[in-house]
């Protein structure tokens, strides 16, 4: 049991961090409609659990601060950018299926237009080690431009789970 709560810990992590961004253009202001589509091409790669094809949408100093609850109680969870990769990994060997249902994104552009937020809900269905879970999130993601595009470099939000 503590390996299905491990492994769907880590999976509510995925699904917090959906909504982000990247673009492969230079240090440019943020657009709404490339957040849009770089969340589209995200979201693709979360969902076949694919952690190299998230990596590039993923600053290289990104902290990502998760909430999971359960009828247990909650746990906080706090993560670099290589645990959290690596967390997706460890995710997809202990799962069978997973299904993601992002809800809408509010995308609020800072006035110097080099930073951003994304809030967004989203739900999953998942069986991990025989046991199927769902879960709830709401996420709040900030974006920044760089040199390589638009990228996640902070990450918060809580993910309520039912076993």
């Amino acid at each position: 049991m503590i390996n299905v709560i491990r492994a769907t810990l880590v999976l509510s992590l995925m699904l917090l961090v959906v909504p982000g961004c990247a673009r492969d253009s230079t240090t440019s202001a943020l657009q709404q409609s490339d957040i849009e589509a770089m969340a589209d091409r995200f979201q693709a790669a979360a969902q076949a659990m694919d952690a190299d094809a998230m990596a590039p949408f993923l600053a290289a100093d990104v902290i990502f601060d998760f909430t999971i609850a359960t009828r247990e109680g909650s746990q906080r969870m706090r993560m670099d950018r290589s645990e959290y990769l690596q967390s997706i990994r460890e995710a997809r060997q202990a799962t069978t299926s997973y299904e993601y249902r992002p809800g809408p994104r509010e995308i609020s552009i800072d006035a110097d237009g080099r930073t951003a937020q994304v809030k967004q809900s989203s739900s999953e269905v998942m069986v991990v080690m025989g046991q199927r879970v769902s879960g709830r999130s709401d996420g709040v993601y900030r974006i920044r431009a760089s040199a390589d595009g638009p990228v996640i470099y902070a990450a918060s939000g809580t993910t309520r789970l039912q076993f």
